[in-house]
C-alpha cells in the first residue's frame, strides 16, 4: 500500500515538502491507513498532520464510539484531532437534503473550518479503488455521462486522495502489517444503500465471474475516461470563447451557427460549461436537460425550453440563448383549517379531517411526523418534496418540468405542506416522508375538490 500511495503522491504532484495536512478520520478501517500513512511521511517530507472526526449524531453509542477511537489514535500517533458534532437527520429536514447529501456537506464544513484554524491548504481523504469502482458502477446505472463516468479525481481543487490507486484488500493488509485496530460502521454491512449492495454483490460476482481484476480494470477505465474528458473539456472550454456573443450574470449568447457546427460532444460540454456559469452551479442538471437544449439551439427561432434554476433555452435567430427567467408569478398563501378553503388561483377546495373522505382526492398523513400550522399556497422557488423513504428530495420546479407542465401552469399549482416541510403538490407528487402506515398511531386527511 505505501508504495502505490507514494507513487500516487508523486504522480499529481499532491504534497510538497512542509505541507500541512487535515486527514479526514471516521475511525474506518480507510482513513485510519490514511491518517498512519501520512504519519509514516512526516518525517520523509516534514509535513503536519492534523485530523478531523465528525460525528453525524446517527447511529448513538456506536458513533460516540468511532470518535473516543480517533482521540485515542490522535494521541498515539501525536496528532491533533478536531471533533465536530452534528445531528444529520434534523440538518437533511430542515434543508430538505437527503441524509447523505446533508452529511456530506457537514463534512466538507468541517473541513474547511479545521483548514482555517490550522493553516493547512489540503484536505486528505481515504477514498480507494474499490470506491472509485462502486462509483463508476453507480453512475452508469444512472445513465452518467463521460464526466460522471471518470469516477472520483485523485485532486479536486483543496481535495486530494492518497489512497485512490490502493485497493481495500491493500488496506487492510497494511493495517494488519503494522498491528493497527479499526472500527467498522455498522451501516456499511446493510443492503439498504445503493453503493452498498454494490460493494456486497456486483463487484464481488463481477470478480467471480467476469475478471478477477475487474475491480483495477474499472478504475482504469475511469482514469483513461478523465483524461479524455479533460482534454474535451478544455477544447470545448476555447470553441465557447470563439463563439461567446454576450455572458453576464443573466444572460449567455452563442453564435448559433458556429454552434451548430460542432461535434455532438463538443456542444454538449459548451451547454454544460455555459449553464454552469449561468447558474453557479450543475448539481440539478442532467444529461436529458443538455440534449433538450441542444435541440433548440439547432431548431427554430422561437422555440424555448426550461431549466432547473430558472433559465431559460431559446433560439433567438442567429443567437442560441439561455437566460434567467425573472420572476412574475401571483403570490397565494392559506391557512388550511377543517373548514373547506377555497383557492380561487387554482380552482380547489381544500380540507383538514380526522376521517377518511367520501369524495374528493386525499392523502393520509402522519400526524406525528408534520407539525401543526398546515397551509396551501404557490410554488416558491427552492421548494423541494422528498421523493423516496431514503429522505432523497428534489425540486418542485424540475418534477413538473419533467412530468411537462405547462411553464404558464406551474405557479398555479398548489402546494400544501407545514412547518417541517412540502406534503403536496397537487395532482402531481406527495411527499414520501409524510405518508401514513400500518405503524401510524395518529392520522389526518388533506383533501382537494376541484371546482
Amino acid at each position: 500500500m505505501l508504495k502505490k500511495a507514494e507513487e500516487t503522491i508523486k504522480k499529481y504532484n499532491m504534497i510538497q515538502n512542509g505541507d500541512k495536512i487535515v486527514a479526514a478520520l471516521s475511525g474506518g478501517a480507510d482513513s485510519v491507513a490514511l491518517l498512519c500513512f501520512l504519519c509514516e511521511l512526516r518525517k520523509k517530507l516534514d509535513i503536519s498532520v492534523y485530523a478531523v472526526h465528525v460525528n453525524h449524531g446517527i447511529r448513538g453509542k456506536e458513533a460516540d464510539g468511532d470518535c473516543e477511537f480517533c482521540q485515542k489514535l490522535c494521541q498515539r500517533l501525536g496528532v491533533e484531532i478536531f471533533v465536530k458534532n452534528a445531528y444529520i437527520p434534523k440538518i437533511a429536514a430542515q434543508t430538505g437534503m437527503g441524509s447523505e447529501e446533508a452529511g456530506r456537506k457537514v463534512r466538507y464544513e468541517a473541513f474547511n473550518e479545521v483548514m482555517k484554524k490550522t493553516g493547512a491548504k489540503k484536505t486528505a481523504v481515504a477514498h480507494n479503488l474499490n470506491d472509485n469502482a462502486e462509483t463508476v458502477i453507480m453512475r452508469i446505472c444512472r445513465g452518467s455521462g463521460a464526466k460522471g463516468l471518470s469516477g472520483i479525481p485523485p485532486v479536486r481543487g483543496n481535495i486530494i486522495r492518497p489512497l485512490i490507486n490502493c485497493s481495500r484488500a491493500d488496506i487492510e493488509k497494511y493495517l494488519k502489517e503494522i498491528n493497527q485496530a479499526f472500527r467498522t460502521d455498522s451501516t456499511n454491512l446493510e443492503d439498504e444503500y445503493t453503493r452498498n449492495r454494490i460493494r456486497h454483490h456486483i463487484l464481488p460476482a463481477m470478480e467471480k465471474n467476469i475478471n478477477s481484476s475487474a475491480i483495477f480494470n474499472i478504475s482504469k477505465a475511469a482514469e483513461i475516461i478523465s483524461e479524455d474528458e479533460d482534454f474535451i473539456e478544455n477544447y470545448a472550454m476555447a470553441v465557447l470563447k470563439k463563439c461567446l456573443l454576450k455572458a453576464d450574470d443573466e444572460k449567455i449568447e452563442i453564435d448559433a451557427e458556429y454552434f451548430s457546427k460542432q461535434h455532438r460532444a463538443v456542444k454538449k460540454r459548451i451547454v454544460r460549461i455555459a449553464l454552469e456559469k449561468l447558474t453557479k452551479s450543475s448539481k440539478d442538471i442532467t444529461t436529458s436537460h443538455v440534449e433538450s437544449v441542444i435541440d433548440i439551439f439547432q431548431g427554430k427561432t422561437g422555440r424555448s425550453y426550461s431549466l432547473p434554476y430558472s433559465v431559460i433555452a431559446e433560439k433567438s435567430y442567429e443567437k442560441a440563448v439561455l437566460r434567467k427567467e425573472k420572476a412574475g408569478k401571483k403570490e397565494f398563501f392559506y391557512a388550511l383549517s377543517k373548514d373547506e378553503v377555497f383557492v380561487k388561483e387554482a380552482g380547489v377546495y381544500v380540507s383538514l379531517s380526522d376521517t377518511k373522505p367520501e369524495n374528493g382526492e386525499y392523502r393520509c398523513i402522519d400526524i406525528e411526523k408534520a407539525e401543526d400550522g398546515f397551509f396551501v399556497r404557490n410554488r416558491q422557488n427552492g421548494d423541494r418534496i422528498c421523493i423516496n423513504k431514503d429522505g432523497r428530495s428534489r425540486k418542485i420546479k424540475d418534477i413538473l418540468i419533467d412530468l411537462k407542465v405547462p411553464k404558464n401552469e406551474r405557479d398555479f399549482v398548489p402546494v400544501i405542506g407545514c412547518k417541517k416541510g412540502i406534503i403536496w403538490a397537487y395532482p402531481y407528487r406527495s411527499s414520501s416522508y409524510f405518508g401514513a402506515d400500518e405503524k401510524t398511531n395518529k392520522k389526518i386527511y388533506i383533501t382537494i375538490r376541484r371546482v
